[in-house]
């Protein structure tokens, strides 16, 4: 029989997540099956290919953690969660160039450095996704326009 060795006990959960691996792959979705102070199971809807340390965003509870895999099986991962800001040598992802600062009126402008830093880098990896998927969209139109062109004539 296995020994149980999580530090802080786990409930069982059904939230949302996304995992950034880089600003310029987007968010990868996934759902976190269970959860505690310092770790996490979570499954994704197909097998995945993740590195070892990745940034894991929890919408409902509003949380940015950093995330270190433990384990892998099949479509399931488990995690050690640690908040981000606290190991200054694990690696962070770095913001897009030219990224939106906060604009000193933002409720936000008075939390603290690495709160403003962390939510400057969020803000910087959705612009990035929403222009890839802005070009995505437009190749897909294109390709439409082609397809009806080809039909009509």
């Amino acid at each position: 029989m296995f020994e149980d060795r999580r530090r802080s006990k786990r409930q069982k959960a059904f939230l949302r997540g996304f995992v950034y691996i880089s600003r310029e792959r987007g968010a990868l979705g996934c759902m976190i099956r269970n959860i505690s102070d310092d770790g996490a199971r979570i499954v994704f809807s197909e097998n995945v290919t993740l590195p070892d340390v990745f940034e894991l965003d929890i919408p409902q509870r509003q949380q940015t953690m950093r995330a270190r895999v433990q384990w892998r099986r099949n479509d399931e991962i488990g995690l050690t969660l640690e908040p981000i800001g606290r190991d200054a040598t694990a690696p962070t992802l770095a913001p897009a160039a030219g990224a939106a600062a906060l604009p000193a009126a933002s409720p936000v402008a008075a939390a603290s450095p690495q709160t403003t830093a962390a939510l400057t880098e969020r803000i910087a990896m959705l612009e990035a996704e929403l222009a890839a998927l802005r070009a995505q969209l437009a190749q897909i139109k294109s390709e439409e326009i082609a397809a009806d062109a080809e039909f009509a004539a």
